[in-house]
């Protein structure tokens, strides 16, 4: 016997971070597991739309001057998935929109060094002392008063690595996926599109887990980052024609699919 638990849209958790919470409720129909059983990711459809830079992460404002540091102006940058390209342009943008001289800055991207840098003009500077932009971008929290290259490799990812798609109380932990104690992954994966495009992947050789439940009255499923942290997705994995969606498949110990 098989049961397969498609998840879309529809079952994103009211109030949680867009796409990153799932839920499955079978109050009036519990899901009854008699014997032993066991679970695995079939499929999912994700949106590459989770943030590298925004308000939560601390690292989406820089001050910068036209006067050498007498007095400063601050950008914010809108939440979003950036690469150095974007994050200048959204630099020119605010600098124009106040007025100034848009071209004394440029952030620019070094690629055989993997570091960034500012080319400054005319007085201008920067101020990377607030927040954490400085970090993914290879500089240290400093104040940059002339052209420089980064001090350090840029980190555009914002540190990540992969994706962890995990269960409560449906798995026994050091049965997951990854084999560890501290977590009850299901799958675990990277981004093989370009920003904003979907990921649609089916396993090809899905990992069974055993189920440590006989009934199943509602599990939550949750996408975070290699450290547990909650991805936001944005609003592409809201949208009801194109959301995002998993496919679980449940089946008896043994049973050959």
């Amino acid at each position: 016997m098989v049961v397969v638990l498609n998840l879309n849209s529809t079952n994103i958790v009211s109030g949680g971070v867009n796409a990153a919470y799932y839920t499955a409720i079978f109050t009036s129909n519990p899901l009854k597991l008699d014997g032993e059983w066991e679970v695995a990711l079939n499929k999912y459809v994700l949106w590459y739309t989770t943030y590298n830079i925004s308000a939560a992460l601390g690292n989406n404002t820089l001050k910068y001057s036209t006067n050498g540091g007498s007095t400063w102006k601050t950008i914010t940058l809108p939440n979003g998935n950036y690469q150095v390209s974007d994050i200048n342009a959204q630099i020119q943008y605010s600098i124009t929109a106040n007025g100034d001289t848009a071209a004394n800055i440029v952030l620019n991207a070094i690629n055989y060094l993997y570091s960034t840098q500012f080319v400054l003009l005319n007085s201008y500077q920067v101020d990377l002392t607030v927040g954490g932009l400085h970090s993914i971008l290879g500089f240290n929290a400093e104040i940059i008063t002339s052209t420089k290259t980064s001090e350090q490799q840029a980190n555009i990812s914002g540190g990540f690595t992969n994706f962890l798609i995990t269960v409560s109380g449906l798995i026994n932990q050091s049965n997951s996926y990854n084999g560890t104690s501290t977590s009850s992954v299901l799958y675990s994966d990277t981004w093989a599109v370009y920003p904003g495009s979907q990921q649609l992947y089916t396993i090809p050789q899905m990992a069974f887990v055993p189920v440590t439940t006989k009934q199943i009255d509602n599990l939550t499923i949750k996408i975070t980052d290699q450290n547990g942290n909650i991805l936001d997705f944005g609003q592409a994995g809201n949208y009801s024609n194109n959301g995002s969606s998993l496919t679980l498949i449940f089946k008896r110990k043994g049973e050959v699919l």
